[in-house]
């Protein structure tokens, strides 16, 4: 009788399995001489710590980079096993990979091919190199059904899945009613479930029926914004303020600017924005003609400083948390998953401002202090330059409480996101910044502003609708959940999916470029 084959015997003296196929020879031997570009030490370091065995006080955010570091069988291999691996990957997988961890963060630029496959140009916003890698049809098919897959619920996952997707998307975003307060003809998804089966010399599209929210109180409607555009056609420049909300639920107060028995606030008060308010005007020094609408809002929040102008992070959660139940949510809404006004401030991976517990204890990759310019990094090499401190490094005490952004883009204490200009013009902003109170000790002020350009026409007037408006809609004003047709199209209900119906950029993104068509004469 014949003793049965051992797979391992067998397959010795075989060829081992080709590399991957776009290669047209095996990647090179991990050699720190023949890499694309400089080793990680020349880049990147990883903070002396000590052995700790206990992480119970720990921050969450120091205790999964601890995890990593000493329970994680992957990411506690050596950098240069990690880099061999990597440059081993396809695209698609080294492109996946490089989005688990900072770890490989910091070591993507040296896994990649050349200095092509990466890009430092946006320093000033993202701490780490940027991806430009090359893919295949096939091989972006594969990545973007995979970012699908985690940015879409179960029942938008559904949706694309079923046999009748591609009808119900072409019947939303392919076929175009007439809107009669434009005088020309939208896509189905610009109108809603009641207005599609209304008259025609009846219907309007969302950018009327619906409205923008400055507050839970006060509005503003597309012709607001069309008188106020006339009323400022010829004086270029100004700012209008087109409305606030004076109720006193908005007003956060400072304890060393209100009167402690009867509670009124002091002239100072005068001095900042505290009322949640709209301003509308044709910018000054800006590249390109446009109609502005601005939404701005600030209060005070009470903060503890260390000796090293240093704050928790949880407390300063707990506030910006606070914020948004106050009014924040309006003047900077969620735009996408992951994404809240705020949730960037203080960036650990540049700035040494927040005081993480356990911080010392523990390996820490991040850019080094002295690689710049690295945006909001100017804390971590001079002390001077740390939260509460100017330029010259004069404690800001002295100074008066401004309204408004005194900074400008690549502060720590300052997280700016916008949408770049679409194919009609149409540029988004939103910005949240922390300032320190000049009235007293351990009390920030914190700013929220979000912008929208509005296109004018070739005659310098505002008169048709552009994306931007029908991004800043509130959705429940022109009643989205209602509408059965669009479901797992281009809403839905889940908070973490990128199509839920109060996130206006991500659900809308895939849409919105060809919205308006010229009535056929």
């Amino acid at each position: 009788m014949s003793s049965p084959s051992n797979p391992q015997m067998s397959n010795r003296g075989k060829t081992p399995p080709p590399p991957y196929e776009m290669r047209k020879s095996p990647p090179p031997l991990y050699e720190m001489d023949n890499l694309a570009i400089a080793p990680a030490e020349d880049q990147y370091w990883t903070e002396p710590h000590d052995i700790v065995k206990d992480i119970s006080r720990m921050h969450p955010l120091i205790a999964a980079a601890h995890h990593n570091r000493t329970q994680n069988p992957l990411c506690r291999l050596p950098d240069t096993i990690l880099v061999r691996m990597m440059r081993l990957l396809d695209p698609v997988t080294l492109e996946c990979l490089r989005r688990c961890s900072r770890i490989f963060l910091r070591l993507f630029p040296m896994a990649c091919a050349s200095l092509q496959d990466f890009d430092t140009t946006w320093s000033w916003r993202f701490p780490w190199p940027t991806s430009r890698l090359q893919f295949r049809p096939e091989e972006k098919d594969r990545f973007l059904s995979l970012i699908a897959r985690d940015g879409y619920c179960c029942d938008c996952l559904a949706a694309r899945q079923r046999s009748d997707w591609q009808e119900r998307f072409r019947a939303m975003a392919k076929v175009y009613l007439h809107c009669c307060g434009c005088q020309a003809d939208h896509p189905t998804y610009l109108f809603s479930i009641k207005q599609r089966y209304s008259p025609l010399s009846s219907r309007i599209c969302i950018g009327h029926e619906g409205y923008l929210r400055l507050c839970e109180h006060e509005i503003v409607t597309w012709p607001q914004i069309i008188s106020a555009a006339k009323k400022l056609s010829n004086q270029r420049g100004r700012v209008y303020r087109l409305k606030h909300c004076g109720r006193f639920e908005h007003i956060v107060h400072c304890r060393h600017r209100v009167q402690p028995v009867s509670m009124i606030s002091t002239p100072k008060d005068n001095c900042c924005p505290p009322h949640p308010t709209v301003s509308v005007g044709y910018p000054k020094n800006h590249s390109e003609i446009v109609f502005q609408i601005d939404l701005y809002w600030s209060a005070h929040l009470p903060m503890t400083l260390t000796q090293d102008r240093c704050f928790k992070p949880e407390e300063l959660a707990r506030g910006i948390t606070y914020l948004r139940t106050k009014g924040a949510q309006f003047i900077c809404p969620q735009v996408k998953p992951g994404h809240i006004a705020g949730a960037g401030l203080f960036d650990p991976n540049c700035c040494d401002c927040l005081d993480y517990e356990g911080r010392e204890l523990t390996a820490w990759d991040r850019p080094l202090s002295r690689d710049l310019p690295l945006s909001g990094a100017d804390c971590r090499h001079n002390p001077t330059l740390r939260f509460g401190r100017d330029e010259g490094g004069q404690d800001p005490h002295t100074s008066r409480c401004t309204g408004g952004f005194s900074h400008s883009r690549g502060k720590c204490f300052a997280n700016v996101a916008w949408r770049a200009p679409t194919i009609n013009g149409t540029v988004q902003g939103l910005r949240t910044e922390v300032k320190r109170c000049p009235n007293g000790e351990n009390c920030v002020k914190v700013a929220h502003a979000s912008f929208v350009d509005l296109p004018l026409d070739k005659d310098g007037a505002l008169r048709q609708m552009s994306s931007g408006w029908y991004q800043v809609l509130d959705p429940d004003s022109y009643h989205l959940t209602e509408d059965w047709e669009g479901f797992g199209v281009y809403w839905c209900k889940a908070k973490d999916c990128k199509n839920y119906y109060r996130f206006n950029q991500s659900r809308l993104k895939p849409l919105v470029p060809d919205y308006r068509h010229a009535c056929p004469q």
